[in-house]
């Protein structure tokens, strides 16, 4: 990971009440972007996957 991916999860954790590791924060991100793509085939099968549309507005550390 970059230094700038660990800045911007490193910021999303500053903005959660309690404690939030770093390897937690990341799997976190995961599941939500594995998530949206389950989600989205679901909604649309012959869409790209790559649309980040679903990711939009989620809780996730910004540069991700």
């Amino acid at each position: 990971m970059t230094p700038e991916m660990i800045a911007s999860i490193d910021a999303w954790i500053a903005t959660q009440s309690g404690y939030v590791s770093r390897q937690d924060a990341i799997r976190r991100c995961v599941d939500l972007a594995l998530g949206a793509e389950e989600q989205q085939s679901q909604q649309h099968p012959g869409r790209a996957e790559s649309d980040g549309a679903p990711l939009v507005g989620k809780r996730a550390p910004p540069g991700l």
